[in-house]
């Protein structure tokens, strides 16, 4: 007797080709990233986001021309990440990070990973609201690590309060 295969799709598990899109309820936000980096990108509630970036070999990005790619979403779904050229001071995919502020104080930090849905504070809040942040696109050129001007770099996040309950409840996305 022939053993039934189950069959599961799995491509709603796998990150999209282009950005992710919105979930309902969540609040999209693109920033331009012209004042440098860190960069404030408020929120409500008492929330903020501010993107940082270790500068540990900023000499390298000191020496880039102002629109070389630090970290771009791109760079982060290539399937292989190729070496960089030898000489080539810039290294794909910098450890950016989104740290989350309430109230001034920080909250958690979500690292920019395409597609990533986190939960800040990560554990059961008794002191108040948690949000839910997506990291949907970003590019982040050399100039911006320098300090202000606008040189391309920009960042598209969503979020939304889950603090609230919903009145409506579906199912799973296809």
């Amino acid at each position: 007797m022939p053993v039934p295969v189950a069959r599961a799709d799995f491509r709603r598990h796998l990150v999209p080709a282009g950005s992710p899109p919105v979930p309902e309820g969540a609040t999209l936000v693109d920033s331009r990233i012209t004042q440098g980096v860190p960069h404030a990108i408020p929120l409500d509630g008492g929330f903020s986001l501010l993107l940082v970036v270790p500068t540990g070999l900023a000499t390298a990005w000191l020496a880039a021309p102002p629109t070389a790619v630090v970290t771009s979403t791109r760079s982060a779904l290539a399937a292989a990440a190729a070496e960089p050229a030898p000489g080539d001071p810039l290294r794909p995919g910098a450890p950016a990070r989104l740290v989350v502020l309430r109230a001034g104080a920080v909250a958690g930090a979500v690292p920019l990973v395409a597609g990533l849905r986190a939960v800040v504070p990560e554990a059961d809040s008794s002191t108040g609201t948690r949000i839910e942040v997506l990291v949907r696109e970003w590019d982040l050129r050399a100039g911006s690590l320098r300090g202000p001007g606008d040189v391309g770099s920009r960042i598209s996040i969503a979020w939304r309060r889950i603090d609230l309950g919903t009145a409506t409840f579906g199912g799973p996305a296809a």
